[in-house]
């Protein structure tokens, strides 16, 4: 009987198992327009069983489980995962992956539904990021988000100046970057490529959370990983191209140049230059000249194009257990030099997580980081002042000096030939960094109830740099006798513990997360360098100090340094929401630091909001779908304040005695006190807010007022007893603004558009500086000063109101016999208070450079393969030094810009804005500072502009949802400015001196995923 029962049972339990395999179909679209979706990827969850949709967005997988998941994949679109349940037929539609109201976005450790944030998180994607073409993630981002200023430098390689909410420390306070976890001082060694995702905490009760490190910031970065139940997928991108100068400036020819010297009455400075090289005739107001017949445009000789690629080949995808992302990228980006500048970077990244069991996961990022760059040498401002009357070689080859053609002192040489000597022997600097991290999550309670995280994250830094000037001679102004070689070496080492535990719950319409956290954090930094003298020139296998040929002490020199910094944080945070329409969020942090005698800092938040659309009154107002209310509270620590340093000491003797009379000399002392016992620097911040979406969703629109002052500002303070000053918290520091973003995104059948903008607006303010009455920054002659009621670092200088016609107006608003050098044609400054004589009672202040508003859009447009991309960005009511005129100061015999020429004074009523060829090398128009000087530095710019094509299923093996795209575009192609000068982005006070422009990026890209 057994015999026939157990084959039975066998046979039953194989027809059931076979009649479980089913084969199911469907359509995928898209939510956003009802669009058919070509090429998304449909596989049996926990396998490598899966198919794509076809042309039209059909699917059909055979031997599929009834009760198995499937999982519809598709880039650009949110992940869903749909139980099959037995059906035979599921349709299913994808939304676009763009951060909504119900978004899930990163915060700090951990994450949250848009809808629940108390705080303004923008989130930049990764998409995004890409379609600029920049070395630095951080430059994509200028423009993205309402609130952060990007000040883009045009050199390759280097690394933009990021400002959130202003500037609210004289010590500075760059953001924090958190790239998966790890901390960073800057991302410039990142690849775009690698990343998913970037957001934003510009406000305290979001950044709190990071205590000290946090009061410039904090950019929360998500690399890309690998998915479960994904299968294989290969990705390449990269694209090859040319970089130009745009907006070159225009200087004066030989002909111009000798006409404004000739007004100067300095037509004998020209004279040597026609002996050398000879001359040409000239007629200029009916009188008839030699002029050199030489004529160099410096910027046409120095100035070339460069060439930039980019590549980047990554693996993913995962199974039920193990998710990974692979891969590897390259960068190469030559300068706008006719030189060997240059910038690469090479990475390699590995992402690898693995999940053995349902209560427990493990993971680690690695990323490996090569890159070199090689210096241009500081040439832009001798650009700007080579004069065009003198050629760049002699005719037998060598390069022609200045001394014999009457420049003897001053910026004024031969830029080409110092290009040459500065950039042409192997000088670079080199650095290799490891990061990496690994961490483990384990869910003590069901359904990640209770989750402890621990993260071990490690950052390594090795960074060598050589500089070779070699012997050389071109006159005795542009010489070398001894060669020099300079070498440097430095370490960095930074280790972090993270310890987190996290409790989420919902007990009705209670819903609340509890964190709890504990960090360590340990640096260690190193610096070794030094210089040696007649070392031999060659290749690069000779640079070494060993060899020079005068092994004399004195020709050597050694350097040795480094610092060490140690830190110890407990952190907690509260998030609350009742019936999802109440909302609060708090956190709390003490950083401790072996920096000050004030050990602990202690840095609260708190937020509140409330979700009114989901109240019940709102149930029949169809015209809002979705409204929030919010505002926020909170404090910053900034980890950018020194060290606490000093000494006390008392000098006695005869150069501290007091003198009575002629000859009593009464002996004394003088107390130096030179101690700064310094804190933390807090910023305190508060934030109203609210999110409106109306138009099914279509549009969404965002509002925050911010008020943020920084308390304890670490300023420089003169010392009461004494000489000299220390570094003291007394000061205070106001920024306010308010930031508008906007959105709207439809489609019109197989057309699909998306618009983004945003502005912001700031109000920089000093409220304190300790007492003092002001703070003077830069020299003399181009003073910057910080004074309570202004904008930090102010210009500082005389108003120009007109320019003077006649000597009439001159002896009518001047004491002539004060100022006997004035003369018509030279600017005419106010008086302010009126006593006809211009001197530092009249100064005012003439702006600062921190912009009144900026803003930022972006325009994507879609119709069925092809796409269209364009962001513009811009600034206003900034100010900028035009510091080269300025220097004409002291040397007044270099080249002047066409617009100096094209717009001089010649003659009563010409103009009443600019000075004369006279005064353009007279002092009384040039020191101290004047409005002349300063300039507007607004601007407006069409970032980017990218069209692309997508092929789709295009390579063998369709059904893997290949996809083929390439892509045209144009970085940076339009910028609209007043400044006088190669670009108006400036970083730091303001002073555009010799400033690297902006490059014009045109390139080809393609992107395949296979």
């Amino acid at each position: 009987m057994k015999k026939i029962i157990i084959p039975s049972l066998l046979f039953l339990l194989l027809t059931h198992t076979l009649w479980a395999q089913i084969t199911v179909r469907g359509i995928v679209s898209s939510a956003d327009d009802g669009s058919t979706l070509p090429g998304v990827s449909v596989v049996i969850e926990g396998t490598t069983t899966g198919t794509t949709t076809d042309i039209d967005g059909n699917y059909s997988l055979n031997n599929v489980p009834e009760n198995a998941n499937l999982v519809f994949s598709f880039i650009g679109m949110q992940r869903v995962v749909v139980p099959v349940e037995g059906r035979t037929e599921i349709n299913v539609s994808l939304r676009s992956d763009m951060i909504g109201i119900d978004e899930v976005v990163v915060i700090g450790y951990g994450t949250a539904r848009s809808s629940d944030l108390t705080a303004p998180i923008p989130v930049i994607s990764g998409t995004d990021i890409i379609r600029n073409i920049t070395t630095s993630p951080t430059s994509a981002l200028q423009g993205a988000a309402p609130g952060i200023q990007i000040i883009n430098r045009g050199a390759p390689g280097s690394t933009p100046e990021v400002i959130v909410r202003g500037i609210g420390s004289m010590q500075g306070a760059q953001p924090l970057y958190v790239v998966d976890g790890m901390f960073y001082d800057n991302i410039n060694w990142l690849s775009p490529n690698d990343i998913e995702s970037i957001a934003i905490l510009k406000d305290a009760s979001a950044a709190s959370i990071y205590g000290v490190r946090a009061a410039g910031g904090v950019i929360l970065v998500e690399t890309k990983q690998g998915r479960r139940g994904e299968g294989i997928i290969i990705e390449y991108d990269g694209y090859t191209g040319y970089n130009s100068t745009s907006n070159i400036m225009r200087m004066t020819n030989t002909e111009q140049y000798s006409t404004l010297l000739i007004e100067q009455g300095s037509y004998s400075r020209l004279i040597p230059s026609v002996d050398l090289w000879g001359g040409r005739d000239f007629t200029l107001n009916g009188e008839n000249y030699v002029i050199p017949a030489t004529d160099t445009d410096w910027y046409d000789e120095l100035l070339g194009t460069g060439m930039v690629m980019n590549h980047s080949l990554t693996f993913r995808g995962g199974t039920e257990t193990t998710r990974y992302h692979v891969g590897g990228s390259y960068l190469s980006e030559e300068g706008l030099l006719n030189s060997n500048e240059r910038f690469e970077r090479a990475n390699l990244k590995a992402s690898v997580n693995f999940n053995p069991y349902s209560f427990i996961d493990f993971g680690t990022n690695i990323i490996l980081n090569h890159n070199l760059s090689r210096d241009q040498g500081s040439v832009w401002g001798g650009m700007y002042t080579a004069v065009p009357t003198i050629p760049v070689r002699e005719e037998d080859g060598t390069y022609a000096g200045v001394i014999q053609a009457g420049y003897q002192v001053g910026p004024v040489n031969n830029p080409v030939a110092i290009l040459d000597f500065s950039t042409g022997n192997h000088n670079f600097t080199r650095g290799t960094n490891l990061m990496y991290n690994a961490h483990a999550n384990v869910n003590l309670l069901s359904d990640n109830r209770l989750v402890f995280r621990t993260q071990f994250s490690h950052e390594l830094r090795n960074i060598s740099s050589r500089v070779y000037e070699p012997v050389y001679f071109v006159d005795d102004k542009l010489r070398n006798e001894n060669s020099t070689l300079r070498k440097t070496h430095n370490y960095y080492s930074s280790v972090h513990l993270d310890h987190t535990l996290t409790f989420r719950e919902s007990l009705g319409n209670h819903n609340f997360t509890l964190l709890g956290g504990f960090s360590t954090r340990q640096v260690d930094a190193r610096n070794l360098g030094g210089s040696a003298r007649d070392v031999p020139g060659g290749p690069p296998e000779f640079f070494y100090f060993g060899n020079a040929t005068d092994p004399d002490p004195a020709n050597f020199n050694v350097f040795d340094g480094g610092f060490a910094e140690r830190g110890v944080s407990a952190f907690g945070r509260l998030m609350y929401n009742f019936d999802n329409k109440y909302l609060l969020n708090t956190t709390y942090r003490a950083d401790g630091t072996d920096k000050y005698s004030e050990t602990w800092g202690y840095f609260p938040s708190l937020g509140i909001g409330w979700v009114a659309s989901q109240e019940n009154f709102m149930a029949d107002v169809d015209f809002v779908n979705f409204l929030k209310l919010r505002a926020s509270w909170g404090q910053l620590g900034n980890n950018a304040v020194p060290r606490e340093s000093g000494t006390r000491e008392v000098f006695t003797g005869l150069n501290n005695s007091y003198i009575f009379g002629n000859d009593m000399i009464v002996p004394g002392y003088v107390s130096s006190v030179f101690f700064n016992e310094l804190q933390w620097e807090i910023t305190e911040e508060t934030n109203i807010g609210i999110e409106f979406s109306t138009l099914d969703e279509r549009l969404f629109a965002e509002v925050d007022w911010f008020n943020r002052v920084t308390k304890n500002a670490a300023i420089w303070t003169s010392n009461l007893m004494g000489a000299g000053g220390l570094v003291r918290n007394v000061g205070e520091i106001l920024n306010r603004g308010t930031e508008f973003s906007l959105s709207w995104k439809d489609n019109a059948g197989d057309f699909t558009y998306s618009i983004r903008g945003n502005l912001a607006t700031l109000h920089n303010e000093v409220l304190d500086l300790g007492g003092q009455p002001y703070i003077d920054a830069g020299s003399a002659e181009f003073r910057r000063r910080s004074q309570v009621g202004h904008p930090l670092y102010s210009f500082y200088g005389y108003r120009v109101i007109g320019v003077y016609q006649t000597w009439e107006e001159i002896f009518e608003h001047i004491d002539t016999d004060a100022h006997p050098q004035v003369q018509p044609g030279f600017l005419k400054f106010e008086d302010v208070n009126g006593d006809g004589i211009i001197d530092e009672n009249d100064r005012q202040f003439l702006g600062a450079n921190i912009p009144k508003f900026t803003y930022g859009g972006q325009v994507s447009l879609e119709y069925r393969n092809f796409d269209l991309f364009v962001s513009v960005y811009g600034v206003h009511g900034n100010k900028l030094i035009n510091r080269l005129r300025g220097n004409r100061a002291w040397h007044a015999d270099y080249n002047f810009d066409l617009d100096l020429y094209e717009n001089r004074w010649t003659g009563e009523g010409s103009t009443n804005s600019y000075p004369s060829a006279t005064g353009m090398v007279n002092s009384w128009n040039l020191t101290p500072l004047n409005s002349f000087l300063v300039e507007d530095g607004s601007f407006f710019r069409i970032q980017n502009i990218t069209l692309g094509y997508t092929f789709r299923n295009l390579l063998p093996g369709s059904q893997t949802g290949s996809t083929v795209r390439i892509r045209f575009a144009a970085q940076n192609p339009v910028t609209f400015f007043k400044f006088n000068g190669f670009t108006p982005e400036v970083t730091g006070q303001g002073e555009a001196a010799g400033v690297y422009p902006i490059p014009t990026s045109f390139i080809v890209g393609l992107n395949i995923t296979y």
